[in-house]
């Protein structure tokens, strides 16, 4: 019989992962609340100077353009269109 090699799969497997999913959707829950609670409050603020937080929502766009990547090309290298 021919022996594979071992990988970090073949160590302990988790007893009970229902435990930990069901703490991480408690987790995300609180705060989904938390930021419920938050929304009027943080609006007044948001809405206070519009031409600063558009200033921060375009160079957020622009950053997560920077960050992705490219789109897919031709077999010659051009820009698909």
């Amino acid at each position: 019989m021919i022996s594979r090699p071992k990988t970090s799969c073949d160590g302990p497997r988790m007893t009970r992962p229902a435990r930990y999913l069901i703490r991480m959707a408690i987790f995300i829950l609180a705060v989904a609340a938390g930021a419920g609670f938050a929304v009027p409050v943080l609006a007044r603020f948001f809405l206070g100077n519009p031409a600063v937080n558009g200033v921060i929502v375009g160079i957020l766009v622009a950053g997560i353009n920077l960050h992705l990547p490219p789109g897919p090309t031709s077999e010659s290298g051009s820009r698909l269109d």
